[in-house]
């Protein structure tokens, strides 16, 4: 059976998860950025840098468990969500277009 897959262009820049924690998660839970650093065992810098998108502070794998842990939910949406706005940022890049651009794409012979 073929898998098909809906493609449509993403016209808004998809939330990062980094915002969804400053400003959904972090004031539902009333927690400031100091409270929610150490409720995540983590650096107040550390937080700053997700809430930015400051590498090397991005929605990693075990950042997603942490943050996971906190809001009682699953790291696969914290990843998912982080995923998504890097996909759609590096389409946008020109950099990465040219690049992509050059590659060829390859056929399995059968």
């Amino acid at each position: 059976m073929a898998e098909f897959s809906v493609k449509r262009p993403v016209l808004r820049q998809p939330t990062h998860p980094g915002q969804v924690l400053k400003r959904q998660v972090f004031p539902a839970l009333n927690l400031d950025i100091k409270a929610a650093a150490k409720a995540l065992g983590i650096s107040r810098n550390t937080l700053h840098g997700l809430i930015r998108d400051a590498s090397p502070n991005r929605m990693t794998a075990p950042m997603a468990l942490r943050v996971a842990k906190l809001c009682g939910n699953d790291a696969e949406m914290w990843l998912n969500m982080q995923r998504t706005f890097d996909l759609w940022e590096a389409r946008r890049d020109q950099t990465t277009k040219d690049a992509v651009a050059k590659i060829p794409t390859m056929v399995a012979a059968e």
